[in-house]
Parts: C-alpha cells; sequence; structure tokens
C-alpha cells in the first residue's frame, strides 16, 4: 500500500473503548480516519448480567452490522468481547500484543483480597472471577455489577460494594493504576489485555496493513492427532508428520511409550486415569494455548478417538 486512504472505524463510545482506539492507531503508520463511536446493545442494557447467558455478539452486534452494511472498513475491540466465531463475513484483521493479563482489586481503603472482612461484598461482571473468589474466600458476598470502569469503582467508592475486580490493563489504560489494592493470582480470559481489529472478508488492502502488528504471526501451531487403538501402524500419514515437526508433544496414557522415544519433541504428560487425573482440563487448555503463543508446534496426542473418548472438542474451542 503506496498511500494510506482514510479509513472508517466503528468502536464503542465508552472512554476505555476510545482510548483503546487511539492506543491501536499510535501503533501504525499515520493514517487518516474518521470515528464512529457509539454504544452497543451490552451498553445500553447494563440490567443484563453478563453472569448469565448472554449472547456471543452481546458487545459487538452494532459494529458488526455497520462493517458488514458497508459503513466502516474496520471496527476496534478489546478481543475477550469478540464473538466465537465471528460473524459470516467478517475476519479478525489483527490481534494486538496484551501488556498485563492479570486481573487487579481495586478496594475503598486500599485493602486486599486477605485482608477484606468476613463476609464482605465483592463486585465482578464475570462468572469465572466469581469462582476464583470463592476459591481463595468462600465467605465473600460476589455481587454482579455493571457499567464502564469508573461506574463500577464509584460504587466502590459510594460503599454498594466493599471490593471490584477488574482488568489490570483497563486501570493501566484509563490512569487509573493507583486504584489498585494487589494483583491477583486468577486464571484470566486468554484475550484479556489483546486488542482486536475486525474488517470484512476479502479487504486484502485493510488486513495486509494490519497486520503488521498482527502478533498471531509468531504463534506455533497446535494438531490435536488420535493414536487410535494404540498400534503405531495405524496412525495417519498426517499425524507422523507433525509429531515429526513438533517441539512439544503433550501426551496421555493410552499409547506405547516407547513409540513416543523415536521423536525429539519435549514430552509432556498430561494423562488422566479414574480419580487420578495429572493436570485438569482447564490446565491443559492453559498448557497447549501457552506453547503455541511462545511460536512452539505442539502436538496434543490422544489415544483411542479424542472427539469421542476425550475432550477433543473442549480443547479445540478453546484454542479458537
Amino acid at each position: 500500500m503506496n498511500k494510506v486512504k482514510k479509513i472508517r472505524i466503528v468502536s464503542r463510545n465508552s472512554p476505555l473503548s476510545l482510548i483503546q482506539v487511539r492506543e491501536l492507531i499510535a501503533a501504525f503508520p499515520v493514517f487518516d480516519y474518521e470515528l464512529n463511536a457509539f454504544s452497543s446493545f451490552g451498553d445500553n442494557n447494563k440490567q443484563i448480567s453478563l453472569m448469565e447467558g448472554i449472547a456471543a455478539d452481546f458487545f459487538t452486534r452494532e459494529l458488526d452490522a455497520a462493517l458488514l452494511n458497508g459503513e466502516a472498513d474496520i471496527s476496534i475491540h478489546s478481543a475477550k468481547d469478540l464473538p466465537y466465531p465471528l460473524p459470516a463475513g467478517l475476519d479478525l484483521f489483527c490481534l494486538t500484543e496484551a501488556a498485563d493479563k492479570t486481573d487487579s482489586l481495586v478496594s475503598k481503603d486500599g485493602l486486599g483480597l486477605a485482608a477484606l472482612p468476613v463476609g464482605a461484598r465483592v463486585g465482578t461482571s464475570s462468572k469465572t472471577r466469581k469462582e476464583e473468589l470463592l476459591k481463595l474466600r468462600p465467605d465473600l458476598q460476589v455481587v454482579s455489577i455493571r457499567g464502564t470502569i469508573e461506574e463500577r469503582i464509584a460504587q466502590v467508592d459510594s460503599g454498594f460494594v466493599d471490593a471490584l475486580v477488574v482488568a489490570t490493563c483497563a486501570l493501566h489504560r484509563l490512569g487509573l493504576s493507583h486504584r489498585a489494592a494487589e494483583s491477583l493470582p486468577f486464571k484470566t480470559h486468554p484475550l484479556q489485555g489483546n486488542l482486536a481489529v475486525v474488517g470484512r472478508k476479502g479487504d486484502a488492502e485493510w488486513k495486509d496493513f494490519f497486520s503488521l502488528r498482527d502478533v498471531r504471526k509468531a504463534y506455533g501451531k497446535v494438531t490435536l492427532v488420535g493414536f487410535g487403538p494404540g498400534n503405531a501402524d495405524l496412525l495417519t500419514l498426517g499425524g507422523e508428520k507433525a509429531l515429526q515437526h513438533a517441539d512439544v508433544i503433550f501426551h496421555d496414557d493410552l499409547l506405547d511409550k516407547e513409540f513416543l522415544n523415536r521423536y525429539t519433541a519435549e514430552k509432556i504428560y498430561v494423562g488422566k486415569r479414574k480419580d487420578k487425573h495429572s493436570h485438569h482440563q482447564d490446565d491443559i487448555n492453559e498448557l497447549l494455548y501457552q506453547a503455541a503463543v511462545s511460536g512452539k508446534n505442539v502436538v496434543r496426542l490422544k489415544g483411542g478417538d479424542p472427539m469421542i473418548f476425550a475432550h477433543g472438542r473442549e480443547e479445540i474451542d478453546f484454542l479458537l
């Protein structure tokens, strides 16, 4: 692209969303743009709890429509808000690097999680965060709250809740890092902190332009390989090729351990037997993801049929 034409951008109109637009634009060569920012269905319906089943496009529906109707060229999002799969006709042009994927606790008196009084009310908009909170402090009252980051923090200051769990990157972007009482040891969404650029499928010009900052170019690949009934002669040619080129192999019990010795890849055992699991499934998902985003070629090797007797579908959905 010799000369970048003006691009039409849509985004949500919260303070955080607008900062994210500026952050993304600053990461690219200078170009002219027109921004149309507005509220999404999710923004306009704060009475709906995010802890209940919501539509995948809860925060993106109107932005997706603007792209598909030709009213905009790209939309900019917090990547974790994207629906999967994207609506037909749309494509992910770019996924940016995430500076911080942690969660932080915001509390009125700067108290850490352990120091909160028994039965304290802690606000969150996430079912996962609720589960993480109750693992460490089962005595807490977890309250579902909605709104912008500023509106949620105001509920701490007003005394409606004693504390709040919020993405650390959101506090950084809003200049509110001083409100964090502590960083929390929680599992977070794999795309927390990443920004996403979505456009129309087939728009090669803009996809090529934004691919300059697409972190996925450095990602490795995960290949799911079934070992069948355990006979090495029945391994497919594709499976054999994947194993030969793997940097790391995550394997279970239902295969010949001697068979693995022919491959130079690192081997990590993640097998499960009745009442004896080497890893929880969530941990296996995270191990696969972290290996791939670090640039490694990964094979998830499963005995039997991985789509019937194992968690193949679950692992695929997590990675996608």
